[in-house]
């Protein structure tokens, strides 16, 4: 950003522009994504069950994925190389191993496992019958999963209080 004619206008291009302030809903976000510990997809299923549904919040929820598909680029890469097999069969049974192992808990989030399952996708060259395939065998049981678990933390733990206390009313 250079400098505008005076100087607190910034500009960039040298035209001038208008900085806002961070929304409730984005700073709603971010509070539950990092003080309340909530995956994006978690935050995701309490915005569209409690504060207006997904129309409302698309181009905050397109942002705050990239951000976090960007964080979990390198993990994804290594699970990726780790998990990777010539058969689709195959390779559900490795993620659903990775993702749940013995436990009743997930051991990734939802964003890893379909970064994680794109790359190994475009490594094999697999198509639309692939993919569905493993949605169907992994991926909706944790996309439900998180769903599921993100409502009962809002209700549980009373996020909607806790978001009013920080200052964020929405």
């Amino acid at each position: 950003m250079g400098e505008g004619s005076s100087r607190n206008e910034p500009s960039i291009y040298g035209r001038l522009v208008l900085l806002t302030a961070t929304s409730d809903y984005r700073k709603a976000w971010r509070i539950l994504r990092t003080d309340c510990h909530l995956t994006h997809h978690q935050v995701r299923a309490i915005f569209s069950e409690h504060y207006g549904g997904l129309a409302l919040h698309s181009n905050l929820i397109h942002t705050e994925l990239k951000k976090d598909e960007q964080e979990w680029a390198e993990a994804a890469e290594a699970f990726a190389l780790m998990l990777n097999d010539p058969s689709h069969i195959k390779f559900a049974d490795r993620l659903k191993d990775a993702i749940w192992g013995s436990f009743s808990e997930p051991q990734m989030c939802l964003t890893l496992v379909r970064r994680i399952d794109k790359t190994v996708r475009s490594w094999n060259g697999w198509g639309e019958k692939e993919r569905n395939f493993i949605r169907s065998k992994v991926i909706r049981r944790l996309t439900n999963h998180e769903k599921r678990t993100g409502l009962e933390a809002y209700r549980e733990r009373l996020l909607a209080t806790y978001l009013t206390i920080r200052g964020v009313v929405i």
